[in-house]
């Protein structure tokens, strides 16, 4: 939703971002270092992702804020790990074929 002082509210990929104005481009800049940089350690995802959630939605958060593709096995195998996830009894039924767990951030 735009206000009086924008001319338009849009999405927009990180490596296809329009010219910002004034230090704009330098603020995403260090919000997206911040995010790195913090991925794991203040477990950032806590605030971007919904209350439950496929592993696949949590792999594509991540690369995203890290700009790169990860493998799925192993990033899957460093999530469990990290011991913050916990499995939701109810599986997602959206899929196909087998249908993924859903998880969510343990409190």
């Amino acid at each position: 939703m735009t206000d009086e002082l924008a001319d338009s509210c849009n999405w927009y990929d990180l490596k296809e971002l329009p010219s910002l104005i004034l230090d704009h481009g330098e603020i995403v800049s260090k919000a997206l270092e911040t995010l790195r940089a913090n991925l794991d350690n203040k477990l950032t995802g806590f605030n971007l992702m919904p209350e439950t959630f496929t592993m696949a939605e949590l792999q594509s958060l991540y690369e995203t804020i890290l700009g790169t593709k990860l493998l799925r096995t192993s990033f899957q195998r460093k999530m469990v790990n990290l011991g913050f996830l916990e499995k939701v009894d109810k599986k997602y039924t959206g899929g196909a074929h087998k249908a993924p767990f859903l998880y969510r951030f343990k409190k």
